[in-house]
């Protein structure tokens, strides 16, 4: 499968054993103390990988079954600038001229675009977030498996990508000068765009 998000970018999740235990069916959507919002992931299988055919395919991704046995809440947007600084930084209010460049990563937001997704952080990054988002909002989170990341993104589609065949600049932020398949040349941002600027999958 092709992977649309771009490696600098953050998936967060929230897997919460509570609700399995309390309820048969979880409501669908929970938004948490920050605002960030989740959608429930139902517990089942599907083929991880690709097929040998399938354009820009690497060895290690060899089609194989996976089934995941518990559901579990996925973040329905990457983590934003303003989410992020909110939960790393007690009391931390956006200056007028924006973000300072202690932010980590390349894209900086100006105070009237505060939902442009956190890039450029670390594995290690990630964990000191959660770490402090488990102590603020006192629930269970964590980064999804590879496993979970891409059964979510493909939501129940077995072609490279969970639009079909090819990609273009209306669906997704990448460098759109680079046709996938059949595809025509899009544009190319050169930057991130707000959480939620494309179609959900």
């Amino acid at each position: 499968m092709t992977r649309l998000v771009c490696f600098s970018l953050v998936a967060f999740l929230a897997s919460h054993a509570s609700i399995q235990a309390q309820q048969k069916d979880p409501p669908k959507y929970i938004t948490n103390s920050f605002g960030m919002k989740f959608v429930w992931i139902k517990p089942g299988t599907f083929t991880m990988g690709s097929p040998k055919q399938e354009k820009g395919r690497r060895d290690v991704e060899a089609e194989h079954p996976v089934e995941l046995t518990k559901g579990f809440y996925m973040g329905v947007h990457t983590v934003t600038q303003e989410q992020w600084y909110e939960v790393m930084i007690e009391g931390y209010v956006i200056p007028a001229e924006g973000f300072d460049l202690t932010h980590p990563g390349r894209f900086h937001m100006a105070p009237d675009e505060r939902n442009l997704p956190v890039e450029s952080v670390s594995w290690n990054d990630c964990q000191a977030f959660l770490k402090k988002l488990r102590g603020k909002d006192k629930r269970l989170y964590r980064l999804p498996t590879e496993a979970e990341w891409e059964y979510s993104c493909r939501a129940d589609t077995t072609s490279p990508f969970h639009f079909g065949e090819t990609i273009s600049t209306a669906q997704a932020n990448f460098y759109g000068v680079a046709v996938y398949g059949q595809g025509k040349k899009g544009v190319n941002r050169k930057r991130t765009t707000p959480a939620g600027s494309f179609p959900p999958n």
